[in-house]
């Protein structure tokens, strides 16, 4: 089953629009190049009912905003930015790092959190 992406969602709005047309010869060329735009992509008119019909009005509540982009791309950034922080914290701090990657019998450099748990036991 073929289905109706955007590209070619776009070029069918674009004919579907020049149906209102108030010239006839207009009118009947954008629906046999819409009839062609269909056929080439394995597409029916029936198809495009059928979107139509299961839309239910639906079609535009789908999109997001330009304020869902942001909050989005936002919500993308600050994560981004506190996986950062984690990976310097492990890089500088030895109990965040894993036995693997410590190198055995150097020095760590520790972070001052640990530094004083160390000093307590001492």
């Amino acid at each position: 089953m073929v289905t109706l992406n955007e590209p070619i969602a776009k070029r069918v709005a674009k004919l579907l629009r020049l149906l209102a047309s108030d010239f006839d010869g207009e009118v009947l060329d954008a629906a046999r190049r819409m009839k062609q735009q269909l056929v080439a992509e394995g597409l029916s008119f029936n198809d495009i009912v059928m979107v139509i019909e299961n839309a239910n009005g639906a079609i535009e509540e789908r999109k997001y905003s330009d304020a869902d982009a942001e909050i989005i791309f936002g919500k993308g950034v600050e994560k981004g930015r506190k996986e950062e922080v984690g990976k310097q914290q492990a890089s500088v701090c030895p109990r965040k790092l894993s036995n693997t990657a410590r190198q055995p019998k150097s020095k760590p450099s520790i972070c001052s959190r640990h530094s004083r748990e160390i000093r307590r036991t001492l």
